[in-house]
């Protein structure tokens, strides 16, 4: 008689954990994408954003608020650059400004994040908790960072929002990758050291 085992998440994590490890990223990935465009629908290139047809318009203004805030600061403090903030418009001269729209904000890869880190199995949810905070200020200081290139971009020329702005919005992916390796590479090696002991014990 066949006897057919029932998929799951946890034995799929304890059989390969190199391939398991990327094939479980790549997977929450694209999953998570998925639901975002299924369940999140705006303007493009404005402020008006609804959750499952609830308008949450206010909520993603006041992220967008606190973002161009931030970049607007950085801009000005660090840099130096004698720019003007009108709301959630940064002014950089007459006719060349950026506007941080909500899909501007970091999130949509923060809730990725949240899924890879809290679904990802046999890790204490202390950990996951804290680790989550992390990847997430990391995301949200990259996200800065890549508003403030584009920004800096259209500065020297107008014609450089293209380029920079879907450029770093790859490399939002690339920040990802970096901190789920991070995760599994160095945050919990005791998980793997376990299965290790069991298996030598079993032998």
């Amino acid at each position: 008689m066949i006897m057919l085992k029932r998929f799951s998440v946890k034995d799929l994590m304890t059989k390969d954990n190199k391939t398991s490890d990327i094939l479980y990223f790549i997977g929450v990935i694209a999953i998570t994408h998925v639901l975002w465009k299924i369940l999140i629908t705006g303007d493009e290139y404005g402020h008006q954003v609804a959750f499952a047809g609830k308008d949450m318009t206010d909520v993603f203004y006041k992220i967008s608020l606190f973002t161009a805030d931030i970049s607007w600061r950085t801009l000005h403090y660090i840099f130096g650059l004698d720019f003007k903030l009108n709301g959630v418009e940064i002014v950089m001269r007459e006719n060349n400004s950026v506007i941080i729209i909500w899909a501007c904000s970091a999130v949509k890869q923060i809730y990725m994040l949240i899924c890879l880190i809290l679904f990802y199995p046999n890790v204490g949810w202390k950990k996951k908790v804290l680790y989550t905070l992390f990847g997430a200020f990391i995301l949200e200081l990259f996200n800065i960072m890549r508003i403030d290139i584009v920004i800096y971009g259209c500065y020297i020329d107008k014609n450089n929002y293209d380029f920079l702005h879907k450029t770093t919005q790859y490399g939002f992916y690339v920040v990802m990758f970096l901190l789920w390796i991070l995760w599994i590479e160095k945050i919990i090696p005791e998980k793997k050291s376990h299965k290790d002991t069991k298996d030598t014990k079993a032998t």
